[in-house]
């Protein structure tokens, strides 16, 4: 029997680029790790650099990187590629990388471990950075989870029904999953996030606090990549206030955007409070007369964002910002300029007036561009 789709639609995905992916629309630096092969691999660097994502992954000298394809026809069917096999060479790869983190730098390991490794790998690399304050967060299934709990994990986030089958028995009211979600944390984790799917989400956090929340109504087009967007909406609302009341509205309100959503979540427009805590490079005093306007304006009202200055609108300006992780003020048409470069709009009512510059003596042709922007303006 011949089935023809309707549409389709090409992803750039896996659990871990996912929360990358939602991390950056956070302003959350973060670098993808793993692995890829062959022309697919190729395929998937070179579209996650036009994303502005940024990777560091070990190329497979055999082997291709996987396809998985969701099928949506009244219900979703999932299918798997088995993906390259992974020589032991490689994974010491890995481990080198990882023994550049820092303390207090946060490792998401997410998803299942591929067929051609053993399946005690993510307890070998928690291992390895025991004792370096490195936090790490595991989203993973059975096994995969309780066995890394030793480590003693920042965060772990099962659903409600791996919990469920972690703890032997179904889970049904929130005293249920919460004694679950303790029983978790006698094993050694330190936050347990449980997801509810249309019911919100449980945390646990290390002080023993129980926090509930309920999620956004709307409706669900997408389940690929909701778990992992909760979760790097937990990372960047704690590392943005240290707080897990805050972490967990975030993450929540990041996993049910993606849910409605055709593909990751995605932020629109951004506020002043976005920026709190965040370098804001402005030119420097005394360019524009409305930019210092701005500058006072922020500084005054939102005292919390650190103003930086630059000299020049530049490519140095725009490497600066992507290499340094600050936030540049620009404009919508300069989305071009600089491949690793967002330019999201934000929510205010500020406007700068640009004019445009020429010598005292135009040619004729800018004479006439002068004349016809003139027409325009009458």
């Amino acid at each position: 029997e011949v089935n023809r789709a309707a549409g389709e639609d090409c992803v750039l995905g896996g659990k871990g680029i996912n929360v990358s992916g939602v991390l950056r629309e956070l302003g959350c630096k973060s670098v993808a790790l793993g692995f890829v092969a062959g022309e697919t691999g190729a395929w998937l660097e070179r579209g996650l650099a036009a994303q502005g994502l940024r990777t560091d992954f070990i190329h497979l000298a055999e082997g291709m990187t996987r396809i998985n394809v969701k099928i949506k026809a009244g219900t979703e069917t999932e299918l798997n590629g088995a993906g390259p096999s992974i020589p032991e060479s490689a994974m010491q790869q890995l481990e080198a990388q990882l023994d550049t983190l820092q303390p207090d730098d946060i490792l998401i390991l997410a998803g299942s471990i591929p067929k051609s490794l053993p399946q005690d790998t993510y307890e070998r690399l928690l291992a390895r950075l025991q004792g370096r304050g490195v936090r790490a967060v595991v989203d993973a299934t059975r096994d995969l989870l309780v066995n890394v709990l030793q480590y003693h994990p920042f965060l772990i986030k099962p659903n409600n029904h791996e919990l469920g089958e972690i703890v032997g028995r179904e889970l049904k009211t929130d005293e249920e999953i919460t004694a679950a979600a303790r029983a978790l944390q006698e094993k050694g984790a330190l936050n347990v996030l449980v997801s509810m799917a249309g019911n919100g989400a449980l945390l646990v956090d290390e002080h023993g606090e129980v926090h509930r929340i309920g999620c956004p109504k709307g409706k669900v087009v997408n389940s690929v990549g909701a778990g992992d967007s909760m979760v790097a909406g937990f990372v960047a609302g704690y590392l943005r206030s240290g707080s897990y009341l805050e972490a967990l509205r975030l993450g929540t309100a990041c996993g049910s955007a993606t849910a409605f959503s055709l593909g990751l979540a995605k932020k629109e427009k951004i506020t002043l409070d976005d920026l709190k805590g965040e370098n804001l490079m402005l030119m420097k005093r005394g360019w524009s007369y409305y930019g210092d306007k701005l500058r006072d304006f922020i500084a005054v009202k939102n005292p919390d964002i650190n103003i930086v200055d630059f000299d020049l609108y530049n490519i140095e300006a725009f490497n600066r910002c992507e290499n340094n992780n600050e936030v540049l003020l620009a404009f919508k048409s300069w989305e071009s300029v600089h491949p690793l470069i967002r330019i999201i709009p934000v929510e205010w009512d500020y406007t700068m007036p640009f004019g445009i510059l020429h010598s005292k003596e135009p040619s004729e042709k800018v004479r006439r561009l002068i004349k016809a922007i003139n027409k325009i303006k009458a």
